[in-house]
């Protein structure tokens, strides 16, 4: 899904091609000729199935050798957000509700009591009716703990930025928060900013404190932009300048 993006049309097309095939194998089974011996067929079938285990086993334990989704070494994560000029944007319905004498009443855009003080604002609609160009990397932001948006400042410091990620601490490894916890003194060392990302609770994050000890700030994000992050969890993206330099599977701290 991550190597080849293909429509769904394109996937039923696909499947009814490979279908065909193997109907047609089934059928003419009788008449095919094996190419090798069959015992040199079953040393390449024995390999094929090893080396099969084995990049799925070091995919797990480490990272997939090749990163196929939008936050592999070298992205520019600002550049990667940009909407492309000419590209199309969404289109949303937006109404504005406002109320005069205890009635609230729909308006548009163009039509909304602009210049009449008598209509008091209560709320705005909007509904998503034509989906725009949606660029390789968005909702990627960062709150930190005092609530502030820190996404814009960590992604224009000039120097590396340490982001720990796991999605949820209640399923993250504790040996690696505990490997990570060193990463962290390392960097506070060389004065490099290091933040853990999660998508869970206040109560959660407080609760892991106690049990491992760990000392790192932690920061708020999206749960499915994390899990597209890295494989991992914990995991370590380190960014300069934007840029993403390093990724790492908590195993290789």
């Amino acid at each position: 899904g991550d190597a080849l993006i293909i429509s769904n049309w394109a996937t039923f097309y696909k499947n009814v091609v490979i279908t065909a095939l193997i109907i047609l194998l089934l059928i003419f089974t009788n008449r095919l000729r094996a190419i090798f011996y069959p015992s040199i067929e079953w040393i390449l079938i024995i390999l094929f199935i090893v080396i099969g285990i084995g990049l799925s086993v070091y995919s797990l334990r480490h990272l997939p050798l090749i990163d196929f989704r939008p936050y592999k070494i070298g992205v520019n994560i600002p550049e990667a957000m940009k909407v492309p000029e000419g590209k199309p944007a969404d289109q949303y319905d937006t109404k504005l509700i406002y109320q005069k004498d205890g009635v609230n009443k729909e308006f548009t855009l163009e039509n909304y009591p602009k210049n009449d003080s008598t209509w008091v604002f209560v709320e705005q609609k909007s509904t998503l009716i034509k989906k725009g160009y949606q660029p390789p990397i968005y909702n990627f932001n960062i709150i930190d703990e005092h609530l502030d948006d820190i996404t814009e400042q960590l992604l224009h410091h000039r120097g590396n930025v340490n982001l720990l990620i796991t999605y949820d601490v209640n399923k993250s490894s504790l040996k690696g928060l505990k490997r990570a916890e060193q990463v962290y003194q390392r960097a506070k060392a060389n004065n490099e900013p290091f933040y853990a990302l999660t998508a869970s609770t206040d109560e959660d994050i407080a609760k892991l404190r106690a049990e491992s000890e760990v000392t790192f700030p932690f920061c708020k994000a999206d749960p499915i932009t994390l899990k597209t992050i890295i494989r991992a969890n914990p995991g370590l993206m380190v960014i300069n300048n934007g840029t993403i330099k390093i990724k790492r599977n908590w195993r290789d701290f």
